[in-house]
């Protein structure tokens, strides 16, 4: 292999110095050989023709041979290969702990002062927050068998309430963070206005039914929109009631949603199915065209060449 510049200069000095400047910048400094390629020339006159000297400046390099790697190896069939050694684990000794006593999980009941406090706490806070939203109302609260109710009384409370009650339902969360922060338990609030909720539940129970109805005449699941667990709840009791359906929740939430469908389809899609069987079927009498009347001979001959024209 040879490394090879070529430089040119006024003399043949002058190209040899360049040349090999070219080669030892590459990294070539010993055995620098040269070769003349054209002496320079002298103009006529000083104005015609004339060239520079040119020279060539190479080194040799002796080439390193080229080990060949078998791309393929062959497969000794009758030789197994052999599976790497793995370092035996030391086993350790494992210790029996003596069972740790159960947690009690059980909260005490809630004394009468204490559902006062809590209540009189989620009063006071959607009071204030009521008066930063700008929104005049009566609060009232009171007790019942699952906890307690605060009522809210005004006009134009509709801001309130909000799409679907979804604004009630965020301040009815914040209430009870509010007024259960700091207590050894959890005491239920239901925030209401205008027996919203009574309405509410009076819906979605129509709602579940009409869905449960439909889902048994077409034999396909039906999904509701997504719900939050109480309401959840009312639906799923209201399909209860009825023979032949079922409900069931999927998703996430806050997208949690009920699907109402026929006993047997649950997780999957209904399918519509006729009295015959397979998907759809198909009712012959029910598309089946009726046959076309034939008219006698004698009516048309009795027929006007041109159709009838009444006077």
């Amino acid at each position: 292999m040879i490394k090879e510049a070529i430089a040119t200069g006024s003399t043949v000095e002058e190209a040899k110095e360049s040349a090999a400047k070219e080669l030892e910048a590459l990294g070539f400094t010993d055995d620098i050989q040269f070769e003349i390629i054209d002496l320079p020339k002298a103009k006529t006159f000083g104005l015609f023709g004339g060239c520079p000297a040119k020279v060539k400046a190479f080194v040799e390099i002796e080439e390193k041979p080229i080990e060949k790697v078998e791309k393929y190896q062959r497969f000794d069939r009758d030789k197994k290969p052999q599976r790497p050694v793995r370092p035996e684990k030391a086993k350790t000794e494992r210790r029996e702990e003596p069972d740790e006593a159960p947690l009690q999980t059980e909260l005490k009941p809630f004394t009468d002062e204490t559902k006062k406090a809590v209540a009189d706490k989620g009063v006071a806070y959607i009071t204030k927050l009521l008066d930063c939203m700008d929104v005049s109302a009566t609060v009232k609260s009171g007790e019942t068998e699952s906890g307690a109710t605060i009522m809210l009384e005004g006009d134009n409370l509709g801001v309130i309430v909000g799409r679907r009650g979804e604004t009630l339902d965020a301040l009815q969360y914040l209430t009870v963070l509010a007024a259960n922060h700091g207590v050894d338990g959890y005491y239920r609030i239901t925030l209401n206005t205008g027996n919203y909720r009574e309405k509410r539940e009076k819906t979605l129970q129509a709602l579940a039914r009409r869905m449960a109805n439909q889902s048994l005449r077409t034999h396909r699941n039906m999904t509701l929109e997504p719900m939050n667990p109480f309401e959840r709840r009312i639906v799923h009791t209201a399909v209860q009631d009825i023979d032949g359906v079922t409900s069931w929740s999927v998703g996430e939430e806050p997208f949690r949603k009920v699907v109402i469908g026929n006993k047997g389809n649950r997780g999957g899609r209904g399918n519509y199915r006729s009295d015959r069987g397979g998907r759809g079927g198909y009712d012959r009498q029910r598309f089946q065209s009726p046959a076309p009347t034939r008219e006698s001979k004698q009516d048309l001959n009795d027929a006007p060449l041109y159709g009838k024209i009444e006077k």
